[in-house]
């Protein structure tokens, strides 16, 4: 939808664009009717090339401002004058390559301030500002993002009518079982309604480690592991129960215990 609306966006600029350079050759048209003198088509539509390099100066200026955006008020300023530059040599070399006479680059420069410095201003502010705005509300909805959520410190599990706080730390292992999952401690081994993955996403990764699609341990809980010379491996944990760890989890699984130096 985005980029829907910025496509239509163009669209409506350049027809604006369009709308504005043919009115104002209707413009000079009549006000040569009026005042009794000759009226030039490819002199009016050359000189119209002014409206034409809105786009391209306005494109450089958003562009800069992006990236020394403190500097946008000055920007409006470097807009206007290199606007006026550009078009009096590209006056030059049309009417040069065109109309079989040059027109001055000083004559044109004097003409454009004269007759469209306000509006210059006036483009080049707005784009400015719109600029700024953008920025702005751009940095407040970055900071009106949620953070990183904390670690779970506590899990609280069902126990009959009780509910038990358990200290993560606390946890050894937590495997699937059937709709629930077993959260094993040194003590007991309580079962929670929650999936294994959803379990996973909220604990701390660098302590908390899946090692078979159906068990996740938590490795200061480990004491040793063995290889069962297929890929996969026993590992021991601190109340000396052995748990599997698959050979597709085994080369992380290594990885953070060397990481962590948590085996002697």
């Amino acid at each position: 939808m985005a980029m829907v609306n910025k496509i239509q966006f163009k669209l409506i600029a350049i027809t604006a664009l369009l709308m504005v350079v043919a009115i104002t050759i209707l413009q000079d048209y009549l006000h040569a009717q009026f005042n009794h003198y000759s009226f030039y088509f490819s002199e009016s539509v050359l000189f119209k090339s002014f409206w034409i390099l809105f786009f391209p100066l306005a494109w450089l200026q958003q562009a800069l401002a992006k990236r020394y955006h403190r500097m946008a008020p000055f920007l409006v300023l470097f807009s206007t004058l290199l606007h006026f530059i550009l078009f009096a040599f590209l006056v030059a070399v049309l009417s040069t390559l065109f109309l079989g006479h040059t027109f001055a680059i000083q004559q044109t420069l004097r003409f454009s301030f004269s007759e469209n410095l306000l509006v210059c201003l006036l483009v080049y502010s707005a784009m400015a500002i719109l600029f700024w705005y953008n920025h702005h509300r751009a940095k407040a909805f970055d900071q009106a993002l949620p953070g990183p959520q904390p670690h779970l410190e506590k899990i609280i599990v069902g126990l009959g009518r009780n509910n038990v706080s358990i200290g993560t730390n606390d946890i050894l292992q937590i495997t699937t079982a059937d709709v629930y999952i077993a959260i094993q401690t040194s003590e007991k081994k309580f079962l929670h309604h929650e999936t294994l993955k959803s379990m996973q996403s909220r604990l701390d990764p660098q302590k908390f480690l899946r090692i078979h699609r159906s068990t996740i341990i938590n490795l200061d809980a480990v004491v040793s592991y063995k290889s069962r010379l297929n890929g996969d491996y026993d590992v021991l944990l601190m109340n000396q129960q052995e748990t599997r760890l698959s050979r597709n989890y085994a080369a992380a699984f290594k990885m953070a215990l060397g990481n962590n130096h948590r085996l002697s």
